[in-house]
C-alpha cells in the first residue's frame, strides 16, 4: 500500500506563528481516499515541538513513498530545507509541492532539484493523478496531466491549465479524522480569538474581484456550495465531532447575499447552537443589514473586514475599489449588533504618500472597529502587486523578510525612518483606546485581551 504523507510546514522566520487546521490537505486526503486505498497521514509542523531534526526522525519512522507539501510563500525557505533533508533519506520519497507558493512561482519552487513536481491551483483532481503516475514508475506521461509543472532534462515544463472544479458540491468533505482537533483548540488562532474547539470551513471558492495582491490560487470566479451541502458538513462537525464553533474562511462569503442568508437560516432551523467567526476578511461594502442580522442570529460573533487602505486613489490602484463610506457603515452596523470586528490594513503601497498612510490610520482610529492589524505591504511573486513593485524591489536589492508584521521594507514614497515610525504609531494610536473598545463593546468575550495585547506589542517593537 502506497504511503502518502501530507505536510503543512511552519514559517521558520516569522515573528508569531498562528495556526489554523490545514483544510487544503484535509480535502486532498479525502480526494485520495476516493481514488484508492492509500495509507495517508497529515503532519502539521506548526503543532510540533522541536527543530527540523525532530520532525525528520518522525518522517523516517513513517517511511512515506510520497510527500506532499502545501505551502505559502512565507514558508518557502522551510520547504526547501525540508525537501533537501527528505532527499537525503536512504529511501528518499517523491516530493510534491502545492499551494500558493508553487502556484504563483513554479520556477522558484522547481529550481530546487530536491522538489520533483509542483501541483498548480486546486489539487483534488490533479494530485491523485500525480500519485497514480508516480506509483507506475514511468518517466513518461506527466505531460498528459493538466495543472502541474515538473523538470525534465534540466528544463521546467508546464502542462495545460487544470479546469477549476465547477461544481463544488461534488467535493468530498475534509478528512477531519486525520488531524488532532484538540491540538488546534489549544493553539494560538489566526484572529487572536479565545482558544476553543473549532473547525475551519469553506462554503465557496474563489472571488471575482481583481485585487492585485491576491495569489488567485482558486481562480477569479465565484464557485459556491449550496446551503444544504454546507449545512450537511456543519451538522457532521457538530453532531459527530462536538465542534461548537465554525470559522468560515471563504474569500468572499457574502458575494451572494441570498445564499449567505439561506445558510444562516438553516443553521437556526436545525437548532445547531454554534458560534461562527469570519476571520478571512469579508467584502465590507457588500454586507447588508439583513444579512448581518441573520449572521448574528445564526451565531456570528466575530467578523474581519479587509479595508487595506483609506485612500480612494490607492483603492483604485490596487483594484479593490472599496466604497469606504459603506465599509464604515458596515462596521457601525456590526458594532450595533454586538459583533466583534477586526480591520485589516496595509501600509506602504508603491507611490503611497504620507497623507495617504495617515488617512488609512485615521480611518481605523476613527471607526468603531474593536481591533486592527496594520501590515507592511509585502509583494509576492506571481501577483500584480509584485510586478508593480519590481522597480523598487530591484532598487532595494530584494526583500529582507517575507513577514508582513515586521518592518521589513518600505515601498512607499515616504522615507524609511518616517514610514516605520508612522506604522508603529498606528498601533499605539489605535490601541491607546483598546480597553474602551474591548470592554465597552464586550469584545473580551471573544478575544483574549492578554493575547491581543501581547501580539500587538510584538508588532509595535
Amino acid at each position: 500500500m502506497t504511503k502518502i504523507l501530507l505536510i503543512k510546514p511552519t514559517p521558520g522566520n516569522i515573528v508569531h506563528a498562528q495556526v489554523t487546521p490545514p483544510l487544503g490537505l484535509m480535502y486532498l486526503a479525502s480526494a485520495l481516499r476516493q481514488a484508492d486505498n492509500y495509507d495517508i497521514r497529515i503532519m502539521d509542523m506548526r503543532l510540533m515541538p522541536g527543530d527540523l531534526d525532530h520532525t525528520l526522525r518522525e518522517i523516517r519512522q513513517m517511511a512515506p513513498d510520497i510527500v506532499g507539501i502545501s505551502t505559502f510563500t512565507l514558508e518557502s525557505d522551510r520547504v526547501h530545507a525540508l525537501s533537501r533533508a527528505l532527499k537525503a533519506f536512504q529511501a528518499p520519497p517523491h516530493v510534491v509541492v502545492g499551494g500558493p507558493y508553487p502556484t504563483s512561482d513554479p520556477h522558484g519552487a522547481l529550481d530546487d532539484p530536491h522538489i520533483d513536481l509542483a501541483v498548480l491551483g486546486e489539487g483534488e483532481i490533479t494530485f491523485p493523478q500525480v500519485v497514480r503516475h508516480l506509483e507506475s514508475g514511468s518517466r513518461q506521461g506527466l505531460e498528459d496531466i493538466p495543472g502541474i509543472a515538473f523538470r525534465r532534462n534540466g528544463t521546467i515544463l508546464h502542462t495545460s491549465p487544470r479546469d477549476e472544479i465547477a461544481d463544488t458540491n461534488t467535493l468530498p468533505f475534509p478528512a477531519w479524522d486525520l488531524v488532532d482537533m484538540d491540538a488546534y483548540a489549544k493553539s494560538e488562532r489566526f484572529t487572536n480569538l479565545r482558544k476553543n474547539r473549532y473547525m475551519s470551513l469553506f462554503t465557496s471558492r474563489s472571488c471575482p474581484y481583481q485585487c492585485i495582491y491576491c495569489h488567485r490560487i482558486f481562480g477569479k470566479g465565484f464557485r459556491p456550495r449550496s446551503p444544504e451541502n454546507v449545512m450537511d458538513e456543519i451538522e457532521i462537525l457538530v453532531r459527530k465531532y462536538n465542534i461548537r464553533e465554525i470559522e468560515i474562511i471563504d474569500d468572499i462569503f457574502n458575494l451572494d447575499s441570498q445564499r449567505a442568508e439561506a445558510i444562516c437560516d438553516l443553521i437556526v432551523q436545525r437548532g445547531l447552537n454554534i458560534k461562527i467567526a469570519f476571520p478571512n476578511g469579508m467584502r465590507g461594502d457588500l454586507l447588508t443589514q439583513p444579512l448581518l442580522r441573520k449572521m448574528k442570529k445564526a451565531g456570528a460573533h466575530f467578523l474581519s473586514i479587509a479595508v487595506e487602505t483609506g485612500s480612494p486613489r490607492l483603492q483604485e490602484s490596487i483594484r479593490k475599489n472599496l466604497d469606504l463610506t459603506r465599509v464604515n457603515q458596515t462596521i457601525n452596523m456590526a458594532a450595533d449588533l454586538g459583533i466583534t470586528t477586526l480591520g485589516f490594513f496595509m501600509l506602504g503601497f508603491p507611490t503611497e504618500t504620507r497623507e495617504e498612510i495617515l488617512a488609512t490610520v485615521d480611518f481605523a482610529c476613527q471607526s468603531r472597529l474593536n481591533f486592527a492589524s496594520f501590515f507592511t505591504v509585502t509583494p509576492f511573486e506571481g501577483t500584480g502587486l509584485y510586478d508593480l513593485c519590481l522597480p523598487k524591489l530591484k532598487e532595494l536589492g530584494g526583500t529582507d523578510s517575507l513577514d508582513f508584521h515586521r518592518d521589513a521594507f518600505n515601498l512607499s514614497n515616504v522615507p524609511d525612518k518616517e514610514f516605520f515610525r508612522i506604522r508603529r504609531q498606528a498601533y499605539r494610536r489605535f490601541y491607546s483606546r483598546a480597553l474602551s473598545r474591548i470592554l465597552f463593546s464586550k469584545a473580551y468575550r471573544d478575544v483574549s485581551l492578554m493575547q491581543a495585547m501581547r501580539l500587538t506589542s510584538r508588532r509595535v517593537l
